[in-house]
């Protein structure tokens, strides 16, 4: 996440010291590993601030990526991060078994969280892109391992086509690629493909592949 060895290490120190001045902190409510994580997180978006740097470097060639301020995507990722600490905080939600679905940039981000986060199950991605607003996941899906995969997207949608191609290739695990046809970008296919909801139902429940 830190996108350098020196600044991840940077980034650790800062960890370290946030768990010995806070662990008073800890009220048991959530696992001591989740608190510990977002301990983590936090402290390696800190470091992302400090330097002045995007998460992830961007390739030139990529199409649609521009030029964004230093904390391009920081306050989403730290969004999707603090839903998760809470979801896994509730009763009945076993390891491993949390699924992240992401539209857009929403999916850039969800894959990046799930590279750092081996207990996500698996993603869903609609209209995915290599590069939106700044967030590069190029390679970013082969080291997200072994793990089931959907990518969506309407044929019309060329650069989310293009990206799919791409991240299918790097992909390790099980895909499933679903194409539609003129029903748009990111969640407005939902509600131009009824089809789309129970497909997304089913891959979370465990019945696609």
């Amino acid at each position: 996440m830190a996108g350098n060895d020196a600044d991840a290490a940077d980034a650790t120190q800062e960890a370290l010291i946030a768990v010995a001045t806070r662990l008073d902190r800890f009220d048991g409510r959530a696992r001591f590993t989740t608190w510990l994580h977002r301990v983590a997180t936090n402290a390696c978006l800190d470091e992302l601030r400090r330097r002045g740097r995007r998460p992830v470097p961007v390739d030139e060639v990529l199409p649609r990526v521009e030029a964004m301020p230093a904390d391009a995507g920081i306050a989403d990722r730290l969004d999707i991060d603090a839903a998760l600490a809470l979801l896994r905080e509730q009763k009945g939600v076993p390891d491993g078994k949390v699924h992240l679905a992401g539209s857009d940039l929403g999916g850039s981000l969800s894959i990046i969280l799930a590279v750092n986060d081996p207990d996500i199950a698996s993603l869903a991605l609609l209209s995915p892109g290599l590069g939106y607003d700044g967030v590069n996941v190029v390679g970013k899906v082969a080291a997200y391992g072994n793990r089931p995969l959907l990518m969506v997207f309407s044929v019309e949608d060329g650069y989310a086509r293009k990206s799919v191609e791409v991240l299918n290739k790097e992909a390790r695990g099980p895909v499933h690629v679903e194409t539609y046809y003129g029903v748009g970008h990111g969640t407005k296919m939902l509600a131009r493909e009824p089809k789309l909801e129970i497909l997304m139902t089913s891959w979370f429940l465990g019945t696609v592949i």
